[in-house]
């Protein structure tokens, strides 16, 4: 794991310099995921391709979708105390499949290949 202080994001609060430490992950371990979007799936013979996904505090439909942040070649998402449910969207929103990443600490989205997965606190951060 790096670190890096980034000067550039120093607050002054109070008169107080504080400084943001930005902490970026080695490339990620896919295989280490406890939940993944699978890169496809059939129904009724049809093949529908992953195409993005979805984090939320909550079951999907309650409509508390989080704000990723863009790390490398990933879209990350931390999760604190969340009640994390990963959402895997197929064929531009044809088909959405959510699970309840229950423990999640961690979740993040590739867009090449494309693939989602969380993972709980001992996996990457």
């Amino acid at each position: 794991m790096r670190r890096l202080i980034i000067a550039a994001l120093c607050l002054s609060l109070g008169g107080q310099l504080v400084f943001a430490e930005l902490t970026f992950a080695e490339p990620l371990n896919w295989d280490e995921a406890k939940w993944t979007c699978p890169s496809s799936i059939t129904v009724r013979a049809l093949t529908f391709k992953l195409h993005s996904v979805a984090v939320s505090n909550g079951p999907p439909e309650n409509l508390e979708e989080l704000i990723p942040e863009r790390v490398q070649d990933a879209y990350r998402w931390r999760m604190e105390n969340r009640n994390t449910y990963l959402s895997c969207i197929y064929d531009n929103f044809k088909i959405r499949l959510a699970a309840h990443a229950k423990g999640a600490s961690f979740c993040a989205y590739q867009e090449n290949p494309v693939r989602a997965a969380c993972w709980t606190a001992s996996g990457p951060r």
